[in-house]
């Protein structure tokens, strides 16, 4: 019996063994790569709550994000990651590595959707751009918007969210509850009129929030040049406190809206005779409450309007518009501007 080769043949066996082991580790490190390093492309990988970390290289590799999915094992082996996946919607690309996507898995580096409200969006205005994002739907935050539960809880004194949800860009990820959604958009309302003094001065002048947010929502939809703004919020205060009818299209448009027509660019005689709670036509001083979400020059407007005599202004060919004290320049503006012709002539004078 050869006693010297049972003694080494175990050694080999090892050695073997161990040969086996670093050529599966090695084949295992260089599948580490990127399937492309040249495609870019973003895919859309969402990890369910629940599954389990057996089942997440699986996809990976069905959406082309994988050489391997045993190379996924080992990285997450080497980091121990295999309870430190989390769930969401991610953006991966073919050109990462194993150990990108796992670190992008484990941080919860989920894709994030960028919501721009813009100056003068009203309710259905983010309803539908919430909806249009997957967010939620339009229905769903409509029915929050007007939800007086959520309202109260969120200091909002008015029938709707509309004019509180102010104007700006914002990030949520997907299945972000449409409650956290509102109610982002409400606190940075309420930081930028608590940092801006607004409450003090709109004590001064004896107007709530609401009064103000109105004004200012009205303002916001007349007219897009800034310096004008304190000129025309001059004109409603001076019409308010005459007793004079605001008589501002924007809310005649609303109002329709609200009770479901579709949103006009021009207005007929037969809607200025409408019977909503917005028509400023038909009804004296400040509709039900806002006809949109004003931003901060509009608020500002409002509450620091210009000191001027204006009682009328009307919109000029260019987008500007003209002021007038008496109804007669008033109405002989509007004959020019009907016209086509700029309501002033090649000399800056009024005709």
């Amino acid at each position: 019996m050869d006693l010297k080769r049972m003694v080494y043949r175990p050694w080999s066996w090892l050695l073997g063994g161990l040969v086996v082991v670093m050529v599966a580790l090695g084949i295992l490190e260089y599948e580490k790569r990127p399937v492309d390093v040249n495609n870019k492309n973003k895919v859309l990988v969402e990890i369910p709550p629940g599954m389990s970390f057996y089942e997440v290289p699986d996809l990976l590799y069905e959406k082309g994000i994988l050489r391997l999915k045993s190379a996924f094992y080992w990285a997450a082996l080497q980091k121990n990651a295999f309870r430190s996946l989390q769930a969401g919607e991610y953006e991966l690309s073919p050109s990462m590595s194993v150990n990108e996507v796992l670190e992008v898995l484990v941080k919860g580096l989920v894709k994030r959707y960028e919501l721009v409200v813009p100056e003068g969006f009203n309710l259905f205005d983010i309803a539908m751009r919430l909806n249009r994002l997957g967010l939620c739907s339009a229905t769903e935050f409509l029915q929050l918007a007007h939800s007086l539960e959520f309202l109260k809880r969120m200091g909002v004194e008015s029938h709707s969210l509309e004019g509180y949800l102010f104007p700006d860009t914002y990030w949520f990820v997907k299945k972000t509850p449409v409650e956290r959604i509102a109610e982002t958009m409400i606190r940075r309302f309420w930081q930028v009129w608590n940092e801006n003094g607004y409450g003090q001065r709109a004590k001064a002048i004896n107007m709530g929030v609401n009064e103000v947010l109105t004004l200012a929502s009205i303002i916001e939809k007349e007219t897009a040049i800034l310096e004008e703004r304190p000129l025309v919020s001059a004109v409603f205060w001076n019409r308010l406190k005459r007793g004079m009818p605001l008589q501002a299209d924007p809310t005649v448009i609303y109002g329709l809206l609200s009770q479901g027509s579709p949103t006009k660019d021009t207005i007929t005689t037969e809607d200025l005779r409408a019977q909503t709670p917005y028509n400023t036509y038909v009804l004296k001083g400040l509709p039900r409450g806002p006809i949109c979400n004003p931003g901060v020059k509009s608020i500002e407007a409002a509450l620091f309007p210009a000191d001027v005599p204006y009682l009328y202004f009307v919109a000029q060919a260019n987008g500007s518009h003209h002021f007038s004290v008496a109804l007669k320049e008033h109405n002989a503006a509007v004959s020019r501007y009907r016209r086509g012709a700029s309501v002033q002539d090649d000399n800056g004078r009024l005709p």
